[in-house]
């Protein structure tokens, strides 16, 4: 890849991660975060949670889940990618 289309998709990169970033911060969209969450656990439990990832073991939790994702898909991917090849092959 040439330095101009290095710069050139890291542009698009930056105009997307921006995008998404400040959609993300809209008031709606926390609104409907908060609503989920709080549909889905009671005020103790969102406490809980609250407590968790305030915690040495939240904090680390938090810190690696990005790794962590990318280990766990870079063990399931050979397998994965078989069975999609396997759904491809069914009329």
């Amino acid at each position: 890849m040439s330095e101009d289309e290095r710069a050139e998709l890291e542009q698009k990169y930056t105009f997307i991660v921006d995008k998404i970033i400040t959609f993300l911060s809209t008031e709606e969209v926390l609104e409907a975060f908060k609503l989920s969450y709080s549909e889905t656990f009671t005020e103790s439990e969102l406490q809980d949670l609250v407590n968790f990832y305030s915690s040495p073991t939240g904090e680390k939790f938090l810190s690696h889940s990005g790794a962590l994702n990318e280990n766990f898909m870079d063990k399931i991917s050979p397998k994965f990618n078989s069975l999609i090849n396997e759904f491809r092959q069914v009329d």
